[in-house]
């Protein structure tokens, strides 16, 4: 996919859909809406940068996709080690192959004759019929929609009032070593056992990690969820102890990952005249920092809606107000109440707690867990499968979410409140 090409696109014709954003949110989005024929420009001022981050999935949320995502490996099973329990998870994860993935989507966006343009947005302006984007060297492009899919920064989105973001935060390497460092594990979800050493206060860290094949392993030490900021080198220095604790001396590194993820902030408005897609339309899972398949499965639906509502001939306004209903329709907005809440709760968690709220989690039937995950679930859904968990609960954790859910406020309440009693909530 060449940049420029295709398109005319500054000639004062303006566009169908121009797409704010090459990471893997727009691309795919771009590739949706190009294969339904639709006119669509993908805008990044490094548009054929790789992508630099590493995507794990549950492998069975992709399997409706219209197209399949490459693999640089899969597990079919996934370990933890927690305090008194190491559960395996009989469920396959991969890892996405990303340089493979993005050729793919490239190879669709040419072969669609979709517009590639290496330019900086630095604003929009919203006329009747349609958007036009500023760009840094003074170029203007005209759409009809605009889509921000540039990642949770989303400089043109307006967003709601709403809780405070938190943030996910993790350094990584892959690297080759001298030693095993997932201790005869080809994957671990996480290792949240204590550091010989390490300092008790600030957030609880874990260990992320796969063996890539040989002595190639990618591992992370990551703070799941924190308000704050936490330093990338107190994460590599944790990183390194830990490495050194478990016998695994780096012989080499071919990369390194700084990670920062924003969780549970407010949600776009959706009242405005342009549309998010990805972390820019708050797709990241408020307590997990997933949403890449929430993002692959969310991407046919919304180029649906799109080439449909322009098909039809509807004006901007309406076509947006459409399109944000199909991201986000009432259900899935009440239930993220809900998982910004379980957000709360691990926010409020030392490393022993976690452990003990991570044991009695993933002890549920994973009819249970693999909705909550998945950030699908309907909130009527998540209020049962969280009654469900607070029943299995020992009485301390039983103890500090009902405080959590005291000072959550109403509409938590609310949204938590089953439609009969505790014990007939499982239907």
């Amino acid at each position: 996919m060449s940049a420029d090409r295709h398109h005319s696109s500054f000639d004062g014709s303006p566009l169908q859909v121009a797409v704010v954003g090459a990471g893997p949110a727009g691309r795919w989005l771009a590739s949706e809406l190009a294969r339904r024929q639709v006119a669509v420009a993908l805008v990044d001022p490094r548009i054929d940068k790789p992508w630099p981050n590493t995507y794990g999935v549950w492998i069975d949320e992709l399997a409706d996709l219209p197209q399949s995502v490459p693999m640089q490996r899969t597990f079919p099973r996934v370990s933890l080690r927690l305090n008194d329990q190491d559960p395996t998870l009989e469920r396959a994860y991969g890892l996405i192959d990303n340089q493979a993935f993005q050729r793919q989507l490239d190879r669709r966006l040419s072969a669609c004759k979709a517009t590639s343009i290496c330019g900086r947005v630095t604003g929009v302006a919203h006329g009747r019929s349609h958007s036009t984007l500023h760009l840094a060297d003074g170029r203007l492009l005209k759409a009809q929609i605009v889509v921000d899919a540039s990642g949770g920064a989303a400089a043109l989105l307006r967003h709601r009032r709403g809780p405070s973001p938190a943030f996910q935060r993790a350094f990584g390497m892959v690297a080759r070593f001298e030693g095993d460092p997932l201790q005869g594990r080809s994957m671990v979800l996480m290792d949240y056992r204590p550091l010989p050493g390490a300092p008790s206060v600030g957030e609880p860290t874990f260990l992320y990690g796969m063996h890539l094949g040989g002595d190639r392993y990618f591992v992370e030490e990551t703070v799941l969820v924190t308000k704050e900021r936490t330093d990338f080198d107190a994460l590599r220095q944790r990183l390194e102890r830990r490495l050194e604790h478990l016998g695994a001396t780096v012989l080499s590194v071919e990369e390194r990952e700084r990670c920062h993820i924003p969780m549970g902030g407010p949600l776009p408005d959706f009242n405005q005249p342009l549309l998010g897609f990805g972390a820019a339309s708050g797709l990241v899972h408020p307590a997990t920092g997933y949403q890449m398949t929430r993002m692959l499965g969310a991407g046919p639906a919304l180029a649906r809606c799109l080439a449909q509502s322009l098909g039809a001939g509807l004006d901007r306004d309406q076509i947006c107000r459409r399109a944000w209903q199909v991201l986000w329709p009432a259900a899935l907005r009440q239930a993220r109440l809900l998982l910004v809440f379980g957000r709360d709760v691990l926010l409020s968690f030392d490393r022993n707690a976690t452990c003990r709220f991570f044991e009695t989690f993933f002890a549920l039937d994973d009819r249970d867990w693999r909705p909550y995950l998945s950030g699908l679930a309907d909130h009527r859904q998540l209020a049962s499968i969280m009654w469900r968990f607070f029943g299995a609960a020992p009485i301390g954790l039983r103890l500090a979410l009902a405080g959590q859910a005291l000072s959550s406020g109403p509409q938590v309440y609310r949204a938590l409140r089953p439609s009969t009693s505790p014990g007939g909530i499982h239907g």
